[in-house]
């Protein structure tokens, strides 16, 4: 259990996430911003992590999760901008992609997890686990 965690844990932190989208000639608009979120997070709105998850997301490449996960990043940001220049009482009516309640965050998270799970799972297919552990035992990172 120690080596699952300790594989998850490297595969997270090791996950490159870009705060720009990818392939993208001009920046999205909020709405469209706010049209991905409720797309993505379709089925997925409450649901913890676990094999329901796992189980919407499998159709998804790691490609794919990578490139939505730039896009919520950078939908994010340019939300934030546009929160931080009004005055404090009037933000929560900008935050359409409900970054204070967590939504935004917990879409990012299911994508992560199942990017971490499949790559513990390639580790673990490929007989990798052991030299893993040797060369980090070691040093090498």
């Amino acid at each position: 259990m120690f080596k699952r965690g300790a594989v998850l844990i490297f595969a997270v932190l090791a996950t490159p996430v870009s705060t720009v989208p990818h392939q993208a000639e001009q920046a999205p608009s909020m709405e469209t911003c706010v049209a991905y979120l409720n797309s993505w997070s379709s089925g997925l709105d409450g649901i913890p992590l676990g094999d329901q998850v796992r189980s919407a997301l499998k159709p998804l490449t790691q490609g794919e999760m990578f490139r939505r996960l730039a896009m919520l990043n950078y939908c994010e940001a340019s939300s934030l901008t546009q929160m931080k220049a009004v005055p404090t009482e009037q933000r929560a009516s900008l935050d359409k992609l409900g970054i204070s309640s967590g939504r935004i965050q917990l879409l990012r998270e299911h994508y992560m997890s199942e990017r971490s799970v499949r790559y513990f799972d390639f580790v673990v297919r490929h007989k990798l686990l052991d030299q893993f552990d040797r060369e980090d035992e070691s040093g090498e990172r």
